[in-house]
């Protein structure tokens, strides 16, 4: 027996992965938003820019 699972994979202008949306029961206004957001190049909802040795690790993906 094989049992796939359904994922839609959001992907941005530059190619980058940026999320992932599991199975068919989400919502789907999250993934018009989540693309809307990625379109219109909103990163952060607040033009606060994060400082700290996590901002550091995620800037490096």
């Amino acid at each position: 027996m094989q049992a796939h699972g359904i994922v839609t994979h959001v992907i941005d202008k530059e190619g980058r992965w940026r999320a992932n949306f599991h199975g068919l029961d989400f919502a789907p206004i999250n993934l018009v938003t989540f693309v809307n957001a990625l379109t219109n190049n909103v990163e952060r909802p607040h033009h606060e820019q994060e400082t700290g040795w996590w901002a550091k690790i995620k800037n490096m993906f």
